[in-house]
């Protein structure tokens, strides 16, 4: 047995020793390979600058060309630099090309590889067209439709550039450096080129810019210096981690001329009336020298990156090495002091042998236990006394075997406790019985010793104790088992409210003031979904645990729920109370629970309530105490909040709470019922759209408004059911009318709690399906908040619907601070403006500045936009100014029932707006 233990301990060893060099051998070949593939996505993505920057230089040139008088033939200059951009596109495609055969590329990273041959492709059918334009023998090209080609053809190779970086495995530092380094200069760079290509235009035709297309140059002059700003504090992010090579990186940031601003901005100033201070060619030259100096830093800055990724590549192999010699090492002092271990195991297991054999002679119950209080032995007498075996008790901890009970006292005692801190032999008093497996009451006698080690520290103890009478006590364990919650033996729910009844009785007539914490485990559900219910328990238990060393003997703690508890803090204030409840969180916090080869953290979010001689009854004090609760999970969970009656966020959530119950049973008994308002098109041509509105009866039959029940139903996780009904009810009522009327389009909002479902998703595509609808008709509006929450997910969920036909509206556009950064990553189809904007277009310039950039960038992009809140004949006179194509609001048409809506359309065609009602 010993020499099975020595071998299965040096075999255990080897093991490890190998797991720990395949460990650092593999993590030096995925620093290598890491390392090559940053390599070869940098050679991509500096092909993608190199021929973005030589576009942007020919965007400039044939602009300024454009602008200038027609000579019948393509300049020389303009062919030089045409093939220059060739090359650099062809260079693109062949470092992609090395990148694909060396490392799978994403789905992402293919579709915008197709989307930037696309683009390549009709930037080339639009030079042919500027060719035929200078040799007179075709119609002109315009300025926008040349910029709109190479704008679009840069911007597709920006977001090929961008997946290709986020595709790289790097170290999250470095990864974020090269990010943002990269993307900052390249932005820099492209807004840059685009103020160069369009005052070179007109200082060539020597005539002022229109101002639509001055705000377009003054804004993109803006957003070249916010990208420059961005890059440096990137840059000085690397000087802060002390990255090798700073030097050569300030010296390039260094030559940055901020002459090339001044000379921008008074290019900017002068175009107003045409009489420009720089002549096109050499405002041409100023440009192109900056923008070179952008490429430059970028390339020093990545290749200082690559280089610190070389280093930890070769850290990581000199750590394997090191690893392989001190490994031999081990290996022989293991086999030098093999013998040595082998004689002193069987010594020591011989002493062992003859310690168990001589306890299990013993007449008395012995039960051995460590330092921590952990059982290391039970005899057989003990094992038949407490009814627990020593294959199952051992390495439980002795609480869950050797439950003492003081019978004359009615309170528990602890001699392995007493004797474990204090050192010395504790022998208890009459009046004690123990409680085995069965819940049977066995009085005894005890005494428990300490057991010390060399230095005459406490290494454990050894309680001995002797039967004194075997009988069953069937009323006293019924009422335990009827008052504890069998998971945890804590008490249960109906017991914890009887005490909460007594306190509230107690403050009433004495005026002490006590708490109630009401408390939630939270990620409770990641180890129960992940580890499985057994995992769940068991962590509930050391949870529980944990709570009983961290209140006070005087305070009732119980489980009330899956993973909530309560706990009276009995005559203790709610600032005592928030006291004790963070030392209940920092210790559960520090917790790491293990399961699997799988290691979970959690942390609790605390309610608390004070009970005083004003309290209401018991359900309504939970009801606070569990409003409490929520509220200090939305602060970000693991926090504590204490009700306050003022406190108005506690009482929405109370009110919140309430709904759950009247959304539920509307849903049960069909009470919902779907309104409609008309979206007018504001110009010829353009389909009518309705938008899809619910509305919810109550039980007395008054029409109850969907802000009064909607937060309450995304708050509790009820709007995927409201969705499911309002798509399901609708296909059914308008199959019929839609079919007949193709021209109709309806708006169904969807919440984002849907929207990041896509089971759910699909769900309702079928629904529409079934009923024979055509999705082209169908527009699923989201809010700008949904769709950024989890932008990777929502994008490849509507990329799939609009595959199926479905169209998106982006409702609420521009309430966000990156709208238009978010914009060009949504495929939508219509961008409804914010109705805060629509009202102020009349007194506030900027506000129409703002509506007047989204109807640009909304038609650059072929997507319809939409003012929300259209009221008066001022706003609807200021969308018709701005290009807006729709309009929603009470000016065309309040809400009204869906059936109302849909009754003034013909069976062959749409001939009239959804009319008015109200």
């Amino acid at each position: 047995m010993t020499g099975n233990v020595i071998n299965l301990s040096v075999t255990l060893a080897g093991l490890i020793l190998l797991a720990l060099g395949l460990t650092l051998a593999r993590e030096a070949w995925q620093a290598r390979q890491m390392t090559v593939q940053m390599e070869q996505t940098n050679a991509v993505v500096e092909a993608l600058l190199d021929a973005t920057d030589a576009q942007a230089r020919e965007r400039g040139l044939t602009a300024a060309v454009l602008g200038s008088p027609t000579t019948g033939e393509v300049p020389g200059e303009l062919r030089v630099l045409r093939n220059e951009v060739d090359s650099h596109w062809q260079a693109v495609s062949q470092r992609m090309l090395t990148l694909r055969q060396n490392h799978s590329a994403s789905q992402s990273v293919k579709f915008r590889g197709k989307a930037l041959h696309q683009a390549l492709e009709h930037f080339k059918t639009i030079r042919t067209a500027v060719d035929e334009h200078l040799l007179g023998s075709g119609t002109k090209v315009t300025l926008e439709q040349w910029f709109e080609a190479t704008t679009e053809l840069n911007a597709r190779a920006a977001a090929l550039r961008q997946e290709l970086m986020l595709a790289v495995r790097l170290p999250k530092q470095l990864m974020r450096l090269n990010f943002l380094v990269r993307d900052n200069g390249a932005k820099m760079a492209e807004s840059a080129g685009q103020v160069r290509g369009l005052v070179a235009y007109y200082a060539a035709k020597q005539s002022p810019m229109p101002a639509e297309v001055r705000s377009r140059a003054e804004f993109s002059y803006r957003s070249a210096r916010q990208h420059l700003s961005e890059l440096v504090t990137a840059i000085e992010e690397m000087a802060d981690d002390e990255m090798d090579g700073q030097g050569d990186i300030e010296k390039q940031l260094e030559r940055f001329d901020p002459q090339l601003y001044q000379a921008a901005q008074k290019m900017l100033d002068s175009s107003s009336d045409g009489d420009y201070p720089f002549t096109a060619d050499e405002w041409y030259v100023i440009t192109t020298e900056g923008i070179n100096r952008i490429f430059s830093l970028i390339e020093v800055t990545s290749d200082q990156i690559v280089t610190q990724l070389r280093d930890n590549a070769r850290r990581e192999l000199n750590a394997f090495l090191l690893f392989i010699v001190m490994a031999a090492l081990a290996v022989s002092l293991a086999i030098i002091s093999l013998r040595r271990v082998r004689a002193n195991a069987e010594q020591v297991f011989l002493q062992k042998e003859m310690a168990e054999a001589i306890l299990n002679s013993v007449a008395d119950a012995v039960i051995a236990v460590d330092a921590n209080g952990y059982i290391r032995y039970i005899n057989p007498i003990a094992e038949d006394l407490t009814g627990w075996r020593i294959s199952e008790a051992r390495h439980k901890h002795y609480k869950e075997i050797f439950r003492l009970y003081n019978r004359l006292h009615t309170s528990q005692t602890d001699p392995i406790s007493a004797c474990l801190q204090q050192n010395m032999v504790i022998i208890l008093s009459e009046g004690h019985a123990i409680i085995d497996r069965n819940g049977e009451e066995i009085a005894i006698d005890d005494s428990c010793a300490p057991i010390r080690d060399l230095r005459g520290q406490v290494a454990g103890a050894v309680v001995v104790f002797s039967s004194k009478a075997r009988q069953r006590n069937s009323d006293r364990i019924l009422t335990y088992h009827a008052t504890r919650d069998v998971l945890t033996d804590i008490f249960n729910r109906r017991v914890f409210e009887n005490y909460l009844r007594e306190l509230m009785q107690h403050a009433a007539d004495s005026g002490m003031v006590h708490t109630l914490a009401f408390i939630d485990v939270d990620n409770f559900k990641v180890v129960n979904d992940s580890g499985g219910h057994a995992a769940g328990d068991q962590m509930l238990r050391q949870i529980v645990f944990i709570m009983k060393q961290h209140i006070r003997e005087t305070d009732v703690l119980a489980r009330i729920g899956g993973d909530e508890f309560g706990v009276l803090f009995k005559k203790c204030k709610g600032d005592q109370a928030t006291k004790i409840a963070g030392k209940l969180q920092d210790a559960v916090r520090e917790l790491r629970f293990t399961w699997n080869d799988k290691t979970y953290q959690v942390g609790l979010s605390i309610g608390l309530v004070e009970i005083d001689a004003d309290s209401p009854g018991v359900e309504e004090l939970i009801r606070e105490a569990d409003a409490a609760c929520y509220s200090a999970k939305e602060k970000g969970r693991n926090h504590i909040q204490l009700y306050s009656p003022e406190d108005m966020e506690l009482a929405r959530r109370q009110g919140q709470m309430q709904w759950v119950g009247r959304i539920t049973d509307a849903l049960d008994n069909d009470r919902l019922e779907l309104y409609c308002q008309e979206i007018r098109p504001l110009k010829p041509g353009l389909p009518l759209h309705g938008e899809i509105l619910v509305r919810m009866h109550g039980q007395d039959g008054e029409l109850i408004p969907p802000n009064a029940f909607i937060p309450a139903a995304e708050r509790h996780g009820l709007m995927p059911d409201i969705d499911a009904w309002v798509v399901q009810t609708l296909s059914h009522k308008v199959a019929p009318i839609l079919r007949a009327n193709l021209n109709l389009h309806l708006n169904i909002n969807l919440s984002g709690t849907t929207l990041s479902d896509p089971e759910a998703i699909a769900r309702l595509a079928d629904l529409i399906q079934h009923d024979k609808v055509r999705p082209e008709q169908i527009c699923f509006e989201i809010t700008e908040t949904a769709a950024i929450a989890s932008l990777d997910t929502t994008v490849n969920i509507m990329q799939r619907l609009r595959r199926l036909g479905f169209r998106f509206a982006l409702d609420d556009f521009g309430s966000g601070l990156s709208s238009l950064n978010y914009l060009k990553s949504l495929p939508v189809d219509m961008i409804k403006i914010d109705g805060a904007f629509i009202r102020r277009l009349e007194n506030d310039a900027v506000a129409r500045a703002m509506v007047e950039a989204i109807v640009n960038i909304a038609g650059l992009m072929n997507i319809h936009t939409c003012g929300e809140f259209v009221e008066n004949d001022t706003a609807l006179a200021w969308l018709n100014e701005l290009g807006v194509d729709y309009g929603q609001g009470f000016l065309f048409h309040r809400p009204s029932p869906l059936d109302e809506c849909l009754s003034g359309y013909c069976d062959s065609q749409i001939d009239k707006p959804i009319r008015k009602s109200g």
